[in-house]
C-alpha cells in the first residue's frame, strides 16, 4: 500500500463523495479521513515518520498474530 498511497487518495475522495450523496456528511467523513491518512503517508514516503509508525506497526502486529498462533497450539 505505501508505494501507492497516492492512488488511493483520489480513491477514498471519490467514495467519500458518493456516500456524502446517498447518506450524508456523516457517513462520509470516515472515507474522507482515510483520503488525508493516504496524503500523508505518501508525503512521508520513502521513509520518513509516519512510515517508520506504520511499518513498526505491521511489525508489531505480525509478531502478535504469530506468538498468538504459537500460544494456542
Amino acid at each position: 500500500m505505501l508505494p501507492k498511497a497516492y492512488r488511493w487518495v483520489g480513491e477514498m475522495e471519490e467514495i467519500s463523495s458518493f456516500v456524502r450523496d446517498r447518506l450524508g456528511d456523516g457517513e462520509a467523513h470516515i472515507h474522507h479521513g482515510f483520503a488525508r491518512l493516504y496524503e500523508r503517508v505518501e508525503k512521508s514516503l520513502p521513509e520518513g515518520d509516519d512510515v517508520q509508525v506504520l511499518r513498526k506497526f505491521v511489525e508489531d502486529a505480525k509478531k502478535t498474530i504469530r506468538e498468538s498462533r504459537e500460544g494456542a497450539q
